[in-house]
């Protein structure tokens, strides 16, 4: 369950890191570009609770 959702919220991180990618190179409007960036952030915050929600079951079970 836990794993499930983390790999999903991984998914979601790389798609908008490579928006940024795009978004940067094609120019795009900075308020989009810091939009993007937000949604990161948010993301990445996410990835690191799930991350741990996993490491800390993986310490109950061993």
């Amino acid at each position: 369950m836990y794993f499930q959702a983390g790999e999903r919220v991984r998914l979601s991180y790389e798609k908008k890191v490579a928006q940024l990618r795009s978004q940067d190179a094609n120019g795009a409007e900075p308020f989009a570009i810091e939009r993007t960036r937000a949604a990161i952030r948010d993301l990445r915050t996410k990835l690191n609770i799930s991350l741990a929600s996993v490491d800390a079951v993986s310490r109950r079970i061993v």
